[in-house]
């Protein structure tokens, strides 16, 4: 029987503001709904379920609207970051790209909200955590997150408008989809965000792996077909299509709409009912049916052979294919525990060194590293189990099939403590705070709510489940059993390899060439005429100035709080060591941090630095072979980090503090073996397994080369920053990946050869260790949620300090200064200003152009990174993405540098001419306090967002940056008026005309323009050599 709650006489809890108006309290103090029961209704929704979720303390509301069938997942907690997520169940029905061209069609506008593009716009008015849309293999979800109360409520006005009331309109399907464009010379071409977002989608042999993959393991159901669109299928789109989708799915009736935080989610439903719900412009629709189970394969599919883009690199000639079986599982929201027991099996197959298939295939020489998405994966309603290789040679694969299903007969016994050590790793991955859990559960959540899983939070129930799949393994050889179901005796499999082709990419453009002069030869004079007014007035549509945006919700600066929580740190010495402490609500874990400060590692071993990130955290020491040391790792700790970090000084950008960060955490309970093992590995790590470091030196180079193409820009970058600031260029990535797979290509496979490389590498590393580890070098920090812990991590740090005095016999000395010596090793750094382009195996660019700014307290460094946004908001996003047809671009300001980009481009020369016609727009045109207003507001997105407690109070650890820089800059960022960006205006003029820029891409080997750019005198060379 249902029940309705006067809402008036709940309990509620109010504060007051400044100007007397009434708000819920916050977090702990919020409203809480210990009244509510299963069956109550509240604004037409009916409560069907009530969950405690006691891990986490979280509640669990599950309710139906009566109407529509709306479903309504919120997530009760005192956390303020609130989510909310609006999900269709959306099923492709073929390779066009439908969802994902949906997707982004609807984020450009609403009946509400009529407004160009009022996503983008959107988060320029906001202080969101967290705003986008996704598309998945069977769902479209609209998530965003916010701290603010108001923001929450905007956000949500907003996405419910642009997902349910859509506009639809052609020209923002041709910006966004796909268009025809013709050129100067009369001849047809493509445009289009999603088109060429897919391009860089499919410009990895991973990506085309993937969907062969799917498209023959998932045949006959929607998961063969590619939600996100294959480019080539994407230009038959017509935009009646998405139309006719639209109105098949994205209606309250196949809506599901999901919530977290502490605000009071009655007022979500009560606002979602009132203005759409329960208006006349819904009527309950037919539930859109389950999907049917995959009908199973009598025989497995063998001797499939696939082809993708040739590698950027290759460690071995000849030895450029790839191998694996993919199996079909089991339908992952039917039985949760046999999930789990999955992803079990998968981790310790693969992901540990005791791993018998790590052993057997990469530990043995036989391929340096599994394929991308080896191991189980749940993303899709019935999950698959992938074993595959790389880097091997055709003639290997016999040998390799043999060793994998032997293996898996007679190998899949595992010792106790090795089960335990990856129960406890998962455990404590779930413990770990995260600085948006709401969005974190909601990715987790999407498959089994999408399809109406019985129990969907189940896997929030941690304890329980680890108790349950600990016993089933134990007492019933569970893993074996899984084993022998889904991957012995189990049909539906197939068995593959793919191969490089050198004309993969030059096929794909021949084919778009083909379609597009078979286009323009059938192609009447009527239809090109209608190709030429909608593109124009799309152009118009770009290039006008709106007045109609003051009718999205916006906050403004007055909603900023420039204030910076104040940290308290403890701070002492242990043995003349710096010892910091926090005491922070760590969810029952314990963080230490050792700063090493590395002026004191010569220049001619930090070439190293990368192979030394690399080894250190998955070799062995003196004591503890690696396979052990890697299972107690896994029993008592979260897993050993380390890396390596420039920090330039906030008021001298010309000083750098270059540093080795070693970091591990633990449950509280495990602080002495934790710190026990720290000093195992840091004083006396075991160099001298050299079969285990080639090992994973060829891996390392592996993946590395593998993800270039995906990380351009980062790479790119990274190398336009190094080129201007010391600070980059001490830590410039592609030299490091160069340097990397340089060594895990020379080496080889012979043994001698491997040998006299390990000798100069063991060298080379103790040489780190040795300089690293002096004692005026080091600062501790310890983050934990009791004094009493911090006490037992004093007593343990000494007896780490007294390990690191015994190992090391320069411990005590004073640091010498060995970072320059003028005479035999200079410095390395002299600025230039780089024009340089890396060619890859692709078909997008991506575009950086870097110059110079101040460091952080320098008075003019909130101007530049204000005047970053203004530039990305009123040019750059427009002329790059808009018009170019590019996935991205725009402005980015980090330390020391101010920074253009473009990313998955089809443009080049282009792209930089919009770089430099920014500067001259944006000191032609006239900058209002709304454009600086919106820029501020983006700021604070970021700089604003909740700092996890294992992660407070780093800022004055790692780089002297105190709470008092943090509010002097923030306030220094609100202060500014729209003519104190004269001179940062000016400043970029003059630099521009003198050309002391940088400019970095990362393009197409079959750039038509890159004749172009030798003329000018570019550097032009392989990103991998």
């Amino acid at each position: 029987m249902l029940k309705k709650i006067n809402l008036k006489k709940q309990s509620t809890i109010f504060s007051k503001n400044l100007k007397n108006k009434f708000y819920f309290s916050r977090g702990i103090e919020r409203q809480t709904y210990e009244n509510l029961k299963e069956g109550d209704e509240i604004h037409n929704f009916v409560i069907k379920k009530i969950e405690q979720i006691p891990d986490f303390q979280l509640t669990g509301y599950y309710l139906e609207h009566k109407k529509l069938g709306t479903q309504f997942l919120h997530i009760d907690t005192p956390d303020q970051n609130n989510c909310m997520a609006i999900i269709f169940k959306t099923l492709p029905n073929n390779d066009k790209g439908t969802p994902h061209i949906l997707e982004h069609l609807a984020c450009c506008g609403g009946e509400k909200f009529p407004v160009r593009d009022p996503f983008m716009k959107m988060l320029k008015r906001s202080l969101n955590t967290y705003m986008n849309a996704w598309t998945g293999p069977d769902f479209t979800a609209y998530p965003f997150s916010s701290q603010n109360e108001q923001d929450f409520k905007n956000l949500m006005n907003v996405y419910a408008d642009i997902s349910l009331r859509s506009l639809l309109k052609e020209t923002d399907f041709r910006q966004e989809g796909w268009r025809y464009d013709v050129d100067a010379d009369g001849n047809l071409t493509y445009k289009g965000v999603v088109f060429n977002e897919m391009k860089g989608v499919f410009q990895t042999q991973d990506s085309v792996l993937a969907e062969e993959i799917n498209k023959r393991l998932y045949k006959g159901s929607i998961y063969s077909n590619c939600s996100g669109g294959i480019p080539s299928d994407i230009t038959d789109l017509s935009y009646e299509e998405v139309k006719d989708f639209y109105n098949t799915y994205y209606h309250p009736s196949n809506t599901k709409i999901f919530s977290y935080g502490d605000l009071n989610f009655q007022e979500h439903l009560k606002y979602l009912d009132k203005n759409y719900f329960s208006t006349d412009k819904f009527q309950k629709h037919e539930a859109i049916k389950p999907l049917p189970k995959i009908e199973k394969f009598k025989e497995p599919l063998k001797d499939l052979t696939f082809y993708g883009p040739p590698e950027s690199h290759s460690l071995d000639e000849g030895s450029e294919c790839k191998f694996g079986f993919t199996f079909l599982c089991n339908q992952v929201t039917e039985n949760p525990i046999e999930t789990l027991g999955l992803q079990v099996l998968s981790y310790l197959l693969f992901q540990t060194p005791n791993g018998p298939l790590y052993k057997n295939l990469i530990e043995a020489g036989l391929a340096p590293a599994f394929i991308s998405g080896n191991g189980y994966e749940s993303y899709q309603l019935e999950g698959a189990f992938t074993i595959g290789v790389q880097g091997i040679s055709e003639e290997s694969i016999e040998q390799i099939e043999q060793i994998i299903f032997e293996t898996l007969k007679n190998e899949v016994e595992f010792d106790e403590e090795l089960i335990e050590s990856v129960l406890h790793t998962m455990e404590l991955d779930s413990k770990v705070p995260k600085s948006n859990f709401g969005l974190n559960i909601l990715m987790q959540v999407l498959n089994p709510y999408n399809h109406d899983a019985e129990k969907p939070l189940a896997f929030l129930d941690v304890t329980n489940n680890i108790k349950t799949i600990k016993e089933k393994i134990l007492d019933e050889n569970y893993l074996k059993t899984l084993t022998e179901k889904y991957l012995l005796n189990n049909n539906h499999y197939l068995r593959y390899k793919m191969l490089p082709k050198q004309s993969f990419n030059q096929e794909l453009k021949e084919q778009e060439n083909q379609k597009l002069q078979r286009k323009q030869k059938e192609i009447s004079q009527e239809e090109l005429e209608k190709i030429k007014q909608i593109n124009e007035q799309l152009k118009k549509e770009q290039e006008e100035e709106e007045d109609n945006t003051d009718l999205l919700p916006t906050l403004s600066t007055k909603d900023i709080d420039t204030n910076v929580e104040k940290i308290s740190i403890k701070q002492e010495k242990i043995q003349g060591i710096p010892l910091n402490f926090t005491q922070q609500q760590t969810n029952g874990l314990t963080y230490l941090r050792m700063k090493v400060n590395m002026q004191d590692v010569p220049l001619f071993i930090r070439q190293y630095l990368e192979v030394f990130q690399t080894i250190i955290t998955q070799i062995g020491t003196q004591k503890y072979k690696k396979e052990k040391f890697n299972t107690l790792l896994n029993l008592y700790t979260s897993g050993f980090n380390v890396y390596f970090e420039s920090s330039m000084d906030k008021n001298d950008p010309s000083k750098v503090n270059n540093f080795m960060v070693f970091s591990v955490a633990c449950i509280n309970r495990n602080i002495e073996k934790m710190v026990e093992l720290f000093r195992e590995i840091v004083c006396t790590p075991n160099f001298h397994d050299y079969d285990h470091m080639v090992t994973l030196i060829r891996n390392a180079s592996t993946q590395l080369s593998q993800n270039i193409v995906d990380s351009s820009l980062t790479y790119a970058f990274s190398t336009a920053h190094a080129s201007l600031r010391e600070k980059y260029y001490v830590n410039e990535q592609l030299n490091q990946a160069r340097f990397l797979c340089s060594i895990g290509k020379n080496m080889g496979k012979e043994k001698f050869k491997q040998q006299l490389y390990m000798q100069d590498i063991e060298f080379q590393m103790n040489s780190i260790m040795y300089n690293l580890m002096r004692k005026p070098n080091i600062e501790f920090m310890v983050h934990s949620d009791s004094e009493s812990n911090y006490q037992d991590m004093k007593f343990q740090l000494i007896r780490l300090i007294d390990g690191m005095n015994f190992s090391y016999k320069s411990f005590e000395s004073e640091v010498e200064n060995t970072y320059f010596d003028e005479q035999q090793h200079p410095n390395p750094f002299q600025q230039n200003f780089a024009r340089n382009y890396y060619t890859l195996p692709m078909q997008v660019n991506y575009c950086v152009q870097s110059f110079q700014a101040p460091s952080y307290n320098n008075p003019l460094t909130p101007k530049y990174q204000l005047l970053s946004e203004i530039l990305s908001n009123k040019f750059l996003h427009r002329e790059i993405r808009e018009k170019g047809g590019a996935y991205g671009g725009g402005s980015k300001f980090a330390d020391g540098v101010l920074s253009f980009y473009s990313y998955r481009d089809p443009n080049s020369s282009q792209t930089l001419k919009s770089f430099n016609d920014s500067i001259k727009y944006i000191s032609e045109t006239k900058i209002t306090e709304n454009d600086l207003d919106e820029a501020k507001l983006c700021i604070f997105q970021r700089i604003g967002k909740p700092i996890t407690p294992q992660n407070k109070g780093l800022g004055k650890f790692l780089h002297n940056i105190t709470e008092e820089d943090k509010i002097n800059y923030r306030q220094a960022l609100i202060q500014t008026n729209p003519s104190d960006l004269k001179d940062v205006i000016q400043q970029l003029i003059e630099e521009q005309a003198k050309g002391q820029y940088s400019q970095v891409i990362f393009g197409s080997e079959e750039n038509e323009e890159l004749n172009s750019f030798k003329e000018q005198n570019w550097n032009i060379e392989k990103a991998l050599k």
